[in-house]
């Protein structure tokens, strides 16, 4: 019946049930049936496959539909207890699937799985647990971005901070803060919320963390995938005769360059793009650094 569902592509939503529901009912009566967490793997793959397909078409509504559903799979992932897992890690994992990351009266996932890795620093089941509850941080920080939250994106901060450092503290070093902006700018960037955005964008959040560190090398790559993102985006329009969007991104585009410029002040540096003028005639991008055009 679980397979039935999933053939008909009845992943987490549909009126006569849906794989996920089925496999759930499954691993209840059996945490460790092979085929039912196979089917997990399996609804994962196929959302995203679908997210890639829906991004690559320029449809970021069914991307975010897609997302929805890969994140219930991945919740309900999360939930399950970890084979010959010991009394303390069954806490742990209940803590997590409360959502009681950091915080809580009565304890919580990270303190927790502190409490195994202080007896075996290398102990596979709580590590992942520490990347559980990072992920689910980041997650709970894009949600936050998009709706607009300041304050939201601040305490989920805090608390991917506290994982960060402990996570450090293992290695025997400490975390930069670089690196907790960094998981920011990636979200904002994930969101395309390229140069513009109510709650943030990437390119000002990567911009924040050259001004302390103008060599940063994940920074400087992801000003690379701006460019990228812009350059798909305008050869899109340019495709489908929507000078108007052209210009927008063109725009993103110019952002990014000067922002790049700031950074090597002694490099006179030239745009990707020559100035698009009467760009309704044109039909493909201009040429990198030359200004030549195709038409």
């Amino acid at each position: 019946m679980c397979k039935k569902h999933f053939d008909a592509n009845r992943l987490t939503t549909g009126k006569g049930g849906t794989a996920l529901v089925c496999y759930k009912k499954v691993l209840k009566k059996d945490p460790t049936n092979a085929d039912a967490l196979k089917g997990l793997e399996n609804i994962e793959a196929r959302y995203k496959f679908w997210i890639n397909k829906a991004l690559n078409k320029g449809q970021r509504e069914k991307a975010k539909r897609y997302q929805v559903g890969l994140d219930k799979v991945v919740a309900f992932k999360a939930s399950l207890p970890a084979p010959n897992s010991s009394p303390l890690l069954q806490t742990c994992e209940a803590h997590l699937k409360a959502y009681r990351l950091t915080t809580g009266r009565s304890g919580n996932a990270l303190a927790c799985y502190g409490e195994v890795l202080k007896k075996d620093p290398t102990h596979a089941q709580a590590l992942a647990g520490l990347e559980k509850i990072e992920a689910a941080y980041e997650s709970l920080i894009n949600k936050a971005l998009d709706r607009g939250q300041p304050k939201k994106v601040k305490q989920y901060q805090a608390g991917l901070h506290q994982v960060a450092a402990l996570k450090a503290k293992l290695q025997g070093g400490s975390v930069p803060n670089s690196d907790l902006s960094l998981l920011t700018c990636k979200a904002h960037l994930k969101a395309y919320r390229l140069t513009t955005g109510r709650s943030g964008n990437a390119l000002a959040c990567y911009g924040d963390v050259l001004k302390k560190d103008p060599t940063n090398a994940q920074a400087l790559e992801g000003l690379e995938k701006i460019e990228a993102t812009y350059e798909s985006l305008i050869n899109k329009a340019l495709d489908r005769g929507q000078p108007k969007k052209v210009k927008r991104y063109q725009a993103g585009l110019d952002k990014v360059a000067a922002l790049k410029a700031t950074l090597q002040p002694q490099i006179k540096t030239v745009g990707k793009h020559a100035l698009l003028i009467g760009i309704e005639n044109y039909r493909y991008p201009v040429s990198p650094l030359s200004g030549a055009t195709n038409g």
